[in-house]
């Protein structure tokens, strides 16, 4: 591959200096800028659609602990919503949700694997993974 990739690369420089003629030194440069545009303009979106990603994950647990009471024993926000919730939002600090609910359908033993699993999401920093796969669906779908 190291060899397919050298010749290509020292081909499209020949080009580009004129070596295979005008038109091919403009197809040449051609293709370049727009593979450096292409890029530029990717990695912008890129970097535009993680950042929307972050605020509005941190504005999430900002407002999870400003809705809900946090419970210094499990460490967790408790909710009060009628529906079953535990989940994990990243900011500062991390925060695991928990619904009233949900803390009342498990026992002492379920509860602590389900803590430890939420927990586990926010020390593999399964949210970058889930908001670089977003970012990168929405600048290329």
């Amino acid at each position: 591959v190291r060899h397919v990739v050298s010749r290509c690369a020292a081909f499209f420089c020949a080009a580009a200096l004129g070596a295979h003629g005008t038109t091919g030194q403009w197809w040449a440069v051609g293709a370049a800028t727009t593979l450096v545009a292409g890029t530029v303009g990717a990695t912008i979106g890129l970097g535009r659609a993680l950042l929307r990603a972050r605020i509005r994950t941190h504005r999430h647990a900002d407002d999870a602990r400003l809705i809900g009471h946090h419970d210094d024993t499990l460490g967790a926000v408790i909710l009060d919503v009628p529906e079953r919730l535990v989940y994990a939002v990243a900011g500062r600090p991390p925060t695991v949700v928990l619904s009233r609910p949900a803390l009342f359908s498990l026992d002492s033993d379920q509860l602590a694997v389900i803590l430890a699993h939420e927990r586990a999401h926010l020390a593999g920093r399964h949210h970058l993974v889930l908001a670089l796969s977003a970012a990168l669906a929405r600048i290329m779908p």
